[in-house]
């Protein structure tokens, strides 16, 4: 993940992980996870430490310049 501005873009996905098994792809840049804004990594860290694994968490991303949404269910680390 990197900062850009509002949300993290994301720079690369690890083959297996939750990510990996949706639609978002290198490039695209998560804003929102549930109902909480993502303004950069310290708000992302802080929202995916409130879930625990095989919580399903909405992901509203932005490719292409449009906004869409998916669903993950988080792993264990």
């Amino acid at each position: 993940f990197s900062w850009q501005g509002e949300g993290i873009k994301i720079d690369s996905i690890n083959p297996g992980s939750a990510i990996s098994k949706t639609p978002i792809k290198p490039g695209d840049i998560i804003v929102k996870m549930n109902d909480t804004a993502i303004k950069g990594l310290r708000e992302y860290a802080s929202e995916l430490a409130k879930y625990k694994p095989n919580d399903k968490v909405k992901i509203t991303y932005i490719s292409n310049n449009e906004h869409k949404t998916a669903e993950i269910i988080l792993q264990k680390k």
